[in-house]
């Protein structure tokens, strides 16, 4: 098995970024990865100094065989975190940015399946909020986009599929920003943040288009999109799996458009990040005549 170590992380997601290492598709790669504040927290007082990285992921993996107008599918098959998680608050930020008067961090141990909040046990469920490939023009790895990246989407957890949309020759796979436990929207502006591991499969779908991220959680796809609001993301979404129906299994736009109002169930990522995030969850029952189903 390959193994991407933390000597290898990048803060932009890029096609200018030099590979970290080279794979074919249907091999193994385990990707080490730092917290999304670099494991700054981690170190003692003297080392740390006034910065720290942005969001750090760990790549970017180059797959052969990959082009522009393919799809990676990267299966999640294992998720290991660190013991303890850290939890911020920032003044200003996130939905409940007006209640926070000064900046602040805690950090909470995980143990026995759950982290330890004051007096609050909440059980844990590992996720990766960093996944994509690089876009055609750099993006910073803060960001969400069509390439992926910082998409905190609870769903890319162990088990889970990624359909991410290839832009650039070998894709370019990064990923990082772990977290042990986030709920929707990660309205506080972070989740329970760790550093680890993630062992994944990474596959290649030749001349399949996407427009955007697609996850696939247990029998259920999740079609994201991210923009400035919710209001244009959720729309950008609703089109997306519209014309995925409509064009894999030929039905009328009106008959989808009616068929979506009682099977697609609309969520968010995050309502924090520069651009928002949605998903759009529909069962795979009601997908056919398609590599993603």
């Amino acid at each position: 098995m390959i193994v991407l170590t933390t000597a290898s992380t990048i803060t932009t997601m890029s096609p200018a970024n030099p590979p970290a290492a080279r794979v074919t598709p249907g091999q193994q790669v385990l990707f080490q990865t730092l917290d999304c504040f670099g494991n700054h927290y981690y170190l003692p007082q003297a080392q740390r100094g006034d910065t720290m990285p942005d969001n750090p992921a760990t790549g970017p993996l180059f797959v052969h065989g990959a082009q522009p107008g393919d799809t990676l599918k990267i299966t999640i098959r294992r998720i290991t975190i660190s013991p303890t998680a850290m939890v911020e608050q920032i003044a200003g930020k996130g939905c409940l940015g007006s209640r926070v008067d000064r900046d602040a961090f805690c950090m909470v141990p995980l143990r026995d399946g759950a982290a330890h909040f004051q007096d609050v046990t909440i059980p844990l469920r590992p996720m990766v909020g960093v996944i994509g490939t690089a876009p055609a023009r750099p993006v910073p790895t803060l960001l969400p986009g069509p390439h992926g990246g910082n998409l905190d989407c609870g769903n890319i957890t162990q088990g889970a599929v990624v359909y991410l949309p290839v832009f650039t020759p070998g894709a370019q796979l990064a990923l990082g920003d772990l977290h042990g436990v986030m709920a929707d929207g990660e309205i506080g502006y972070s989740g329970f943040e760790v550093y680890g591991s993630v062992e994944v499969q990474v596959d290649l779908l030749k001349g399949v288009r996407l427009p955007n991220p697609v996850v696939r959680e247990g029998e259920t796809l999740y079609f994201l999109a991210s923009a400035d609001t919710l209001d244009q993301a959720a729309r950008q979404a609703s089109l997306d799996l519209c014309d995925f129906i409509t064009h894999y299994q030929g039905r009328s736009v009106r008959d989808t458009v009616m068929l979506l109002n009682a099977i697609a169930h609309l969520g968010v990522c995050q309502a924090v990040n520069g651009q928002k995030t949605v998903k759009l969850a529909v069962h795979r029952r009601f997908l056919h005549s398609h590599p993603l189903v």
